[in-house]
C-alpha cells in the first residue's frame, strides 16, 4: 500500500511540479490556493484603495490651494478696483466742487471748510458718486452752521442751494460772520 509519504516522495524524486499532476482548475479550487488567492486580491484592492484615497488627499490640497490663491487673487484685484475708483472718484472732487461752488456761491470760508473735510467723503456707490458728493457738501455747510452757532455762538444762515447772481453781502448776520471767521489755526 502506498502512502502519501510515499507519493510526496515520489514528486520530490521526479523533480515533479503541481501543474504536472493537476490541471488549472483542479489547482485553483484548492481551499489552500483559493485562500492564498483572496488574500492577494484584497492586498492589492487595499493598496488601490489607499493610493486612489493618497491620490485624492492630494487633490483636495491642490484644489484648496489653488481655490486659496484664486479667492487671493480675486480680492487683491477687487482692492485695487476699489483703489483706482476711489482715486478717480478723488481726482473728480475738484471738478464738482468748482461747478457747486459757482452754483452755490460757496464763499471762501466755506470752501476751506470743506477743503479740511474734503478727505472724509467716501462714496458708497461708485455709480452715484456725484450726488453723494452734493449730499456731502450739504452734510458739510450744515456742520459750518451748527459750528459757528454752538462753538462761536452766532447764528449762520447758510443757504445750500443760492439762487445764481445774489449778492452774498444780502445775507443777515450768518454770511457777513462766516467771511470774517477764520479757520485757520
Amino acid at each position: 500500500m502506498t502512502t502519501i509519504n510515499d507519493v510526496r516522495d515520489f514528486i520530490k524524486a521526479e523533480n515533479l511540479k503541481p501543474s504536472d499532476i493537476y490541471g488549472l482548475g483542479d489547482l485553483t479550487k484548492d481551499p489552500m490556493i483559493e485562500e492564498h488567492i483572496e488574500q492577494a486580491k484584497k492586498g492589492a484592492l487595499k493598496g488601490e484603495y489607499e493610493h486612489r484615497k493618497r491620490d485624492e488627499m492630494g487633490f483636495d490640497k491642490t484644489k484648496e490651494k489653488l481655490l486659496e490663491d484664486h479667492n487671493a487673487a480675486i480680492k487683491a484685484k477687487d482692492d485695487l478696483i476699489a483703489k483706482l475708483q476711489g482715486e478717480n472718484i478723488q481726482s473728480k472732487t475738484g471738478e464738482w466742487l468748482g461747478k457747486q461752488q459757482d452754483k452755490r456761491q460757496l464763499d471762501e470760508k466755506q470752501m476751506k471748510f470743506i477743503n479740511l473735510n474734503l478727505p472724509k467723503f467716501k462714496p458708497e456707490d461708485p455709480e452715484k458718486a456725484e450726488d453723494e458728493f452734493n449730499k456731502f457738501l450739504d452734510d458739510r455747510i450744515d456742520d459750518l452752521s451748527k459750528i459757528s452757532k454752538d462753538v462761536f455762538g452766532v447764528e449762520a444762515e447758510v443757504k445750500k442751494d443760492k439762487a445764481p447772481g445774489g449778492d452774498p453781502k444780502d445775507n443777515k448776520g450768518g454770511e457777513d460772520f462766516i467771511e470774517d471767521m477764520s479757520l485757520e489755526d
